[in-house]
């Protein structure tokens, strides 16, 4: 049974909870379930015969189950509420025309064309329209008046405007946040006045807010094509689109915004945010600095700055930026402060107790308001039984996580479905075939990218998820807020990012012995450590090339290489291989991966400064996989970056034959080369610090025929290795998740590691 709010509760915002009502129609009307649907548009229609949206989309509902006939008394009464809304009317002429009513679809047409309707569907329309007409002869009679058909209805435009004061009321509710209240008079403000652009503009941006995102958008097209020169209405347009990821529709309407004020910051903050999420990042560093010129210290284009730089490895300048940005309460704050994190995560001058006490203070700020009304869940504490596990993640796409869990989720499915039930919430958009491959393997798959943090804990409340896995910690579109509010009995975080999330409301971090040595890393967790077989397996791509020789023993020189992240290499990191390559004067080093827009010169230019000439590097931009996997026939030895490590770049280099020298790091951060390298026995390239990187570096540079075996045996190692072996490590997750389980019933929670079953 469907909740029917008690409407007639004084405290009740009918306007609200009925929108609220036919969100959750719309999306049963979405899912198939047309039954339901209807029940709740009928009871919405009961309350407010009025209602547009639930007219429309009941009439819709007809119209999808073969009745169109039924659906036309619902589809005109939406649009006698809301002349305005181009879909109502050709929602409506298209039903027309299904039911054989092509003169009334023309004169209905006619009389949106003059309410202002236009467009390519509408030229489409009305092309269709008259090749459904019979042809009249030259001769023929036309009727009388009196027997023609009658227009089906009359929408007069509205010209008037309402008074100041009912203006100020309305700005009033939308400067103190009111914003249900203020729907509520805007909406009876805009049937009274429709052609009045600041209202819809108003109505627009409180629907957004209360998550009627479908409502805000029409509203603030209507607000757009009435105050077609106002830049603040193009730009709140192109900020709900940004958010709908409609980027190229976001783009047009911030330019649209800059023609008419070209000094407008938000505008250019706004403009630098959808170029950086199209990758675009010269032109959108361009943007902010542009706002930050006219408006300077603006926080949003602060905070969409410092990313771009981060990406350039410019830390220390990125951090001030987000510290800035923070002061100021800026947009999408808490996300703003997981980037900080992230980027501290990579700055050589935060020590571990420094790096664990901002992610606390994340926490704190974000967290601890909640944590007195976390729920008391009602799960069934039985310790065996099949257990409702969630998966959150914004990468469920072709990404690295992906990559990883991919694996593990196919054995799952395969091993363990009875008893494991898996729940995907995916905080993303993006679809592709990885995408694809990885619903097939769930249970239950949800897009929740629109849902706020509240909707989103309530939906996994209603769930009844056993145990909620974070795969993003503080990377993108993670969902951290949503975790806060505790939705799930036991709560973990894995393989998305290498440290705690800060929060208490995370019971477990999952990482293996090699990764974090049990007794030496709880103190920069606030979670639980429990321990797999290894962090993740990594599949090799299937189509990589064959290991070649040794390439030093060709062309009698060693070759250094590093594919890493361009923001991890930092001075710090380009001061260690130098002295490196200072030591072996005719060593070379090739640095791919580089993003295309990278300052590949800039780079060279900071081993130049410590005394490396620039013919001993070579620069490589990002490529497709074989190409990218090829480079590795030209490397010996891959020189790993401080203090955050490799991970993915470290596996292939290791499938390719080629090992990576790399410093065992004090936090988790910088050991997640130590983990590959000590899971297929090769400690020795491992450093304690700097000068142990050096002397190994030149031992190795001097030994090259145990190199040359290493290189020849590393895949046969890699498949023995736990890495190498996808159903162990799934294996493994399952006994961690149940020990996870029975202890939540027991009322423990300790740090533990389930032994293998070999």
């Amino acid at each position: 049974m469907e909740f029917m709010p008690n409407i007639n509760d004084p405290k009740c915002d009918v306007a609200m909870l009925l929108d609220e009502m036919c969100a959750k129609a719309i999306e049963h009307q979405l899912a198939g379930a047309l039954d339901l649907a209807a029940q709740l548009y009928g009871e919405i229609l009961q309350t407010q015969p009025m209602h547009s949206v639930a007219n429309y989309s009941l009439g819709l509902l007809h119209v999808q189950a073969g009745r169109p006939e039924e659906g036309l008394h619902y589809l005109l009464a939406a649009l006698k509420v809301s002349p305005v809304t181009a879909d109502y009317w050709i929602g409506y002429i298209e039903t027309l025309l299904m039911v054989g009513q092509t003169d009334a679809a023309r004169q209905t047409l006619e009389l949106g064309e003059q309410n202002g309707l236009a467009g390519e569907l509408v030229e489409n329309l009305a092309s269709r329209i008259h090749a459904s007409l019979p042809k009249r002869c030259e001769e023929e009679v036309p009727l009388p008046a009196s027997e023609q058909a009658r227009p089906v209805f009359k929408l007069p435009r509205q010209t008037g405007r309402p008074t100041r004061n009912q203006t100020a009321r309305l700005e009033t509710l939308f400067l103190e946040g009111r914003y249900a209240e203020g729907v509520a008079t805007a909406r009876t403000l805009t049937r009274r006045f429709s052609e009045f652009g600041p209202v819809w503009k108003l109505l627009g941006a409180m629907l957004y807010p209360l998550g009627h995102n479908n409502e805000a958008l029409v509203a603030m097209q209507v607000a757009a094509r009435l105050l077609p020169d106002d830049a603040e209405t193009q730009k709140n347009f192109g900020v709900m689109l940004g958010f709908e990821n409609d980027l190229s529709g976001a783009e047009q309407r911030f330019r649209r915004a800059l023609e008419i004020d070209p000094g407008y910051a938000d505008a250019h903050a706004g403009l630098g945010g959808v170029l950086s999420l199209q990758g675009r990042d010269a032109e959108a560093e361009a943007s902010f600095r542009a706002a930050l010129t006219f408006s300077p210290g603006h926080a949003d284009a602060e905070a969409g700055l410092a990313p771009v730089l981060d990406a350039k490895g410019e830390n220390d300048l990125a951090l001030s930026l987000y510290r800035s940005a923070l002061k100021k309460k800026p947009t999408q704050e808490a996300a703003i402060f997981s980037n900080m994190l992230f980027s501290l995560s990579h700055n050589t001058n935060v020590d571990a107790a420094a790096l664990f006490a901002e992610h606390c203070r994340f926490a704190e700020k974000y967290e601890a308001p909640y944590r007195a009304s976390w729920p008391r869940h009602s799960n069934s504490r039985d310790p065996h039984r099949c257990l409702q596990v969630g998966l959150v993640s914004g990468d469920f796409y072709n990404h690295a996580v992906a990559s990883f869990i991919e694996p593990i989720l196919a054995e799952l499915h395969k091993q363990s479905a009875t008893r494991l039930e898996l729940h995907a919430y995916y905080n993303h958009f993006v679809e592709d075939d990885v995408t694809k491959r990885l619903r097939s393997y769930m249970s239950h798959w949800s897009v929740v990218n629109k849902l706020t943090d509240a909707a989103l804990s309530q939906k996994i409340l209603d769930d009844k998820i056993d145990i909620l896995i974070d795969l993003s910690g503080h990377t993108a579109r993670n969902r951290l807020l949503t975790f806060a509010l505790k939705p799930a009995p036991v709560q973990v975080s894995w393989i998305g990012y290498p440290g705690t999330t800060g929060l208490q409301a995370m019971d477990y971090y999952l990482a293996d012995r090699h990764l974090l040595p049990q007794g030496c890393f709880d103190d920069q967790f606030t979670e639980k450590l429990a321990y797999l077989p290894a962090v993740a397996p990594f599949l090799p791509f299937t189509a990589a090339p064959a290991v070649n020789d040794l390439p030093a023993r060709k062309v009698g020189h060693i070759t250094f290489g590093s594919f890493n992240r361009a923001n991890k290499i930092n001075a710090e990191t380009i001061a260690m291989w130098s002295q490196l390559l200072r030591e072996l004067p005719e060593a070379r080093m090739l640095l791919g991966g580089l993003p295309p827009e990278y300052n590949s010169d800039g780079l060279i230019e900071e081993f130049v400064r410590e005394g490396i000439d620039r013919e001993r590097l070579w620069t490589f931009e990002r490529s497709d996989m074989l190409t990218y996997l090829s480079l590795h026939h030209h490397v010996d030895i891959c020189l790993d970056t401080y203090p955050y490590s490799g991970a993915t770049t470290t596996f292939h280099a290791l499938w390719m034959g080629v090992p990576t020298l790399t410093i065992c790091g004090a936090t988790a951060a910088g050991r997640s080369s130590v983990a590959i390298l000590s899971g297929v026995r090769l400690e020795a390239f491992v450093a304690d610090n700097k000068d142990d990187f050096i002397q190994k570096g030149v031992f190795w540079a001097s030994n090259l025929h145990p190199l040359a075996g290493i290189r020849q045996v590393l895949r046969k190692r890699f498949a023995a290795s736990a890495a190498g072996q996808p159903k162990l490590v799934a294996a493994g997750l399952e006994r961690t998740l149940r020990s996870m389980w029975q202890r939540f019933c027991k009322g423990e929670s300790v740090s533990f590691e389930v032994k293998n079953e070999e």
